[in-house]
């Protein structure tokens, strides 16, 4: 053997060895042991098959890069948790993966802390664990399903549905002057959340209105959105540099919403309505923001939910308002079958928002059966329209610049799309599914 390999595989044995796992079969038994402190980098944390009634889970520990610390079913989806129950993640590499939360209700708010925001705990992750109506029994309490705090927390193959009470599914907080948290979210499924007529009802939020301003740079990608119905933001953006990539928003009555914050990309999304939802795309406040290869099919019922939708603004706007719209790249896109494709102005209020949009770049994008192209409200947008092509629309005299061609439309996936340069730009291909997200132990 050679004798590098040999060194390798020997420490190798010597991490097995040294690692433990410890076999809980109730919540006395786990905090008998969290009490003692005696869970090392490296070490397993294992709760017994079966159900767990009324538990309040505190997982406090570090771990190391190398050796993080697991807590984890004995087999993913025999581990139930209900009754009013709770779970926080408080530490730095620790994974908690295959939980079942169930039919009970909040213990505490937010039912899953990933995280605290009084301290910057970092690299933890939460994976293949599913929430199923775990609701207060008083539905407008304010309850969070999962809170990320820290920096480099990761949230992925998870399952989040039957969401009824007030609160946020999934909200990343941002405390005042935090650097950057590079957090990320992807794979997972967000379904079935509750209609309201109410605020306060988003899937995901990151940020708020106070830290808008400040760079987050959260990264949320190859997530399914399937009846989101809580309120007209879907997703919520509260603040800078973040990036949604490669999502599907299916049949959900709201929209992905750039509320508050600068310097976004919203890149290779689908937005697909095909049960008569009330459904948006996109909707753009602020500046600086990137909405490149989005695909948007059957959506854009109003100005506020149309498939781009970009707000004016006032003289002299708080921080919570609807700041200006500038500097603002749309650029191939795909409006098939949409009412409203882009609209300006769609808070307008005459005297009011009266601050139309700067520097609106509109180029190589593809309409097709489309009845509102481009329509703005309260006055014109500063814009420039270039490139784009136009196919069985109704045609603008604001238009002018456009091609009026057969994009020759091929299906793939479900998907139509064209080789016309130039709009086609290589992408993912696919829309995300349900089969590509949530638990693999699903699947």
């Amino acid at each position: 053997m050679n004798f590098n390999k040999g060194i390798l595989l020997l420490i190798l044995i010597i991490s097995i060895v040294d690692a433990k796992e410890y076999f809980m079969s109730n919540i006395r038994d786990y905090k008998i042991l969290m009490h003692k402190k005696i869970v090392q980098p490296g070490d397993v944390i294992i709760f017994k098959n079966g159900v767990y009634k009324n538990v309040k889970i505190n997982f406090k520990a570090n771990g190391t890069y190398d050796k993080p610390i697991t807590l984890r079913a004995e087999t993913p989806s025999k581990v139930i948790i209900t009754g009013k129950s709770s779970l926080q993640i408080f530490g730095d590499f620790l994974i908690v993966k295959d939980l079942v939360f169930k039919n009970g209700e909040p213990a505490s708010n937010p039912l899953i802390a990933l995280g605290h925001s009084n301290f910057t705990y970092k690299y933890c992750r939460l994976t293949n664990i599913v929430i199923d109506n775990f609701n207060s029994k008083n539905l407008d309490e304010k309850y969070h399903w999962v809170m990320v705090s820290g920096l480099h927390q990761r949230v992925d193959h998870c399952k989040f549905t039957h969401m009824k009470n007030k609160g946020v599914t999934l909200k990343v907080w941002i405390t005042k002057n935090q650097q950057p948290n590079y957090n990320i979210i992807d794979h997972n499924e967000f379904s079935y959340r509750k209609a309201s007529k109410k605020n306060g009802y988003e899937t995901i939020r990151i940020g708020n209105s106070k830290v808008s301003l400040q760079s987050s740079k959260t990264l949320v990608a190859n997530n399914y959105f399937y009846h989101c119905d809580g309120e007209i933001e879907v997703i919520s953006n509260k603040s800078g540099d973040n990036s949604y990539i490669h999502n599907t928003l299916k049949n959900c009555k709201g929209t992905l919403s750039l509320r508050h914050g600068d310097n976004c990309l919203v890149k290779d999304n689908y937005f697909i309505n095909t049960d008569k939802s009330f459904m948006g795309g996109i909707r753009v406040i602020g500046k600086n923001h990137k909405i490149i290869n989005n695909y948007f099919y059957n959506v854009g019922v109003s100005s506020v939910r149309a498939a781009i939708s970009l707000n004016n603004s006032k003289k002299k706007e708080a921080i919570d308002g609807y700041l200006p719209v500038k500097n603002i790249l749309i650029e191939h896109n795909k409006f098939i079958n949409t009412n409203y494709a882009i609209y300006s102005g769609a808070n307008y209020n005459k005297g009011f928002y009266s601050i139309k949009p700067q520097n609106i770049e509109i180029r190589n994008n593809l309409f097709v059966k489309t009845k509102k192209p481009f329509l703005y409200n309260g006055g014109k947008p500063q814009y420039t329209f270039k490139n784009n092509v136009l196919y069985k629309t109704f045609n603008q005299d604001i238009i002018k610049t456009a091609r009026y061609i057969d994009p020759a439309l091929k299906s793939k996936n479900g998907i139509l799309f064209s080789h016309i340069e130039p709009i086609f730009i290589e992408n993912e291909n696919h829309p995300i599914t349900q089969k590509d997200v949530g638990p693999t132990w699903l699947k």
